[in-house]
């Protein structure tokens, strides 16, 4: 990259170094879990429960992580014939082994992202900081793929607490690459999204990198004025 004016690289995890969205574009991470859902009885539909779930999701205050047990109960609780306590439970378990299963066979590594990081590891080191609702998911996926050496570190929201755009996980990651609040221009901080990723790596004063997805997904953002951008990992050097 021109100048190469930077000492470390930060990158976000999915959909930037690990693709998790469907073949719709879809990158919600549900899988078949709506389906289920309605299979077992709490929702009529699969639209229900996804409108369900969003407002399960935005039940966490100050920037802190929901983990998908927590979500999937808050979910259920909201169906509509008021399920008891003990079947939410079992449902939930039912949910979250159906979703493992699921993720597992969707997620596949973002075309490229072997290669650049072959070409970035003997010259910069590099940390991730990813959103994920289960703690320690992120690593053993990088793990999966043969990516987990490329990094330092790996902060995930689920194990740190907090979650993007909240500035601590970003300043957790900071102190993990041994930087300051201070340092934070040192970094190239490289994401597909303007909300968890360009917007508050700029307002801590990282180099961005926006890695632009349009080509693979429908309602990607553009690019914000005056950030770099790239669409292909090749791109990259």
């Amino acid at each position: 990259m021109k100048g190469e004016d930077f000492d470390w690289i930060f990158f976000d995890c999915f959909n930037t170094l690990i693709d998790d969205f469907d073949v719709h574009g879809d990158e919600s991470g549900l899988c078949s879990l709506p389906e289920l859902a309605v299979e077992l009885g709490f929702f009529q539909s699969n639209a229900d429960f996804v409108v369900a779930y969003a407002r399960a999701r935005e039940l966490r205050q100050e920037g802190k992580e929901i983990h998908l047990p927590e979500r999937l109960t808050h979910t259920l609780a909201s169906a509509a014939h008021r399920p008891g306590s003990a079947a939410i439970k079992e449902a939930v378990l039912l949910l979250q082994t159906r979703w493992e299963a699921d993720y597992h066979r969707l997620i596949r590594p973002t075309p490229g992202v072997t290669e650049m990081l072959a070409y970035w590891s003997s010259r910069k080191p590099a940390g991730v900081v990813s959103n994920f609702f289960l703690p320690q998911r992120p690593e053993r996926y990088l793990e999966r793929f043969g990516l987990r050496s490329h990094f330092r570190f790996v902060v995930d929201s689920a194990h740190f607490g907090f979650r993007k755009p909240d500035h601590r996980i970003f300043y957790h990651a900071l102190a993990q690459a041994g930087l300051s609040a201070a340092d934070a221009h040192r970094v190239l901080y490289v994401g597909d999204r303007n909300d968890l990723d360009v917007r508050p790596a700029r307002q801590l004063g990282m180099r961005v990198l926006h890695f632009n997805r349009h080509r693979s997904r429908q309602c990607v953002e553009p690019t914000l004025d005056g950030v770099a951008a790239i669409h292909d990992w090749a791109d990259f050097r």
